[in-house]
């Protein structure tokens, strides 16, 4: 037997997606495995499970490891989230069907209170006093205050766009244009892009519009300043590169602090659907500006009418 054979498989399976995934979903892979690797080895050396090698591995096996997952707490005390473990099963059972090892599926047919699919109500998106804080505190933000100014600058393209957080990491100044008071964004890189997802232009929301301008201009004047060129929305302040995921996150956190709103990237992007439905856009439109392939995943996630205007054109239909 090989001396590292869950680094060996690990390999010949990222070689074999190598070329049919995109390049992001492959590094979010190797990440994984490489976490999983050290858990695993973990496990052997205190004797909980038998063997580091996927293509023998167990039911039994699987569980000790679904177990150990779930005892781990995340820095602010938290239990790790059941997705996030239904992930590393799936990342676990590439390794184990590579070399034609069932044992994910044994396991979760013996042990299906382990891994049933929790009942979640549609998530929540911002309320209008909300809307309202976050389009009114945006107006009185200026560069003085630079990090808080460039956190609002995220804010403004994560709820005006709706957009991913990958898709804001690689969104371009060139493909922002301004026409009468309105903006849209041309997005090229977005999720999925080698599977589901194609390039689209997504609306700015009006009220985001003034602000995205004064930090354009901002952040034309602050590169002039410092000789740099980027082609990039947001940028590293360091290196005037791409932002990493931390760095998004470590600004997100000062606007919901000067907000005392808490939010991600995932309620900018509901919130976003949600505002269009409300203000009356027809759900075709909203699911071509969020990038869905059809309109039934808007509807279900994103978009759906509010119980006033359903009474509203209820009543317009049979007045008709």
């Amino acid at each position: 037997m090989s001396r590292y054979p869950f680094k060996e498989l690990v390999n010949k399976v990222m070689a074999a997606y190598t070329g049919n995934r995109a390049p992001l979903t492959l590094e979010v892979m190797q990440r994984r495995f490489n976490r999983m690797e050290g858990e695993i080895d973990y496990l052997l050396r205190n004797g909980l499970i038998s063997t580091g090698n996927p293509k023998y591995f167990t039911p039994e096996d699987v569980e000790a490891y679904f177990v150990y997952r779930r005892s781990f707490v995340k820095p602010d005390g938290e239990p790790l989230d059941l997705k996030s473990i239904k992930k590393d099963l799936i990342e676990l059972d590439k390794l184990c069907k590579f070399e034609k090892n069932n044992c994910v599926d044994v396991f979760k047919a013996r042990c299906p209170a382990l891994t049933k699919n929790d009942h979640h109500d549609r998530l929540s998106v911002f309320s209008e006093e909300e809307y309202d804080r976050i389009f009114s505190r945006i107006e009185e933000i200026d560069a003085s205050d630079l990090t808080l100014f460039r956190s609002y600058a995220l804010l403004a393209l994560y709820l005006g766009a709706g957009v991913r957080t990958i898709e804001l990491q690689n969104a371009e100044v060139r493909n922002i244009h301004f026409d009468r008071g309105h903006a849209y964004i041309h997005l090229v890189i977005v999720k999925g892009k080698d599977s589901y997802g194609k390039p689209r232009n997504a609306l700015i929301l009006p009220q985001m519009v003034p602000f995205i301008q004064r930090y354009l201009d901002w952040r034309e004047a602050y590169l002039r300043e410092h000789g740099s060129d980027c082609p990039y929305y947001f940028f590293s302040l360091e290196d005037c590169e791409r932002v990493s995921d931390n760095t998004i996150r470590e600004h997100r956190r000062d606007a919901e602090k000067d907000l005392g709103i808490q939010y991600d990237g995932r309620k900018c992007r509901r919130s976003y659907g949600q505002y269009l439905k409300d203000q009356g856009v027809e759900i075709e439109a909203i699911s071509s500006l969020m990038g869905h392939n059809n309109t039934e995943t808007t509807e279900d996630y994103y978009a759906r009418i509010s119980p006033d205007m359903a009474i509203d054109k209820a009543l317009r239909a049979l007045r008709n």
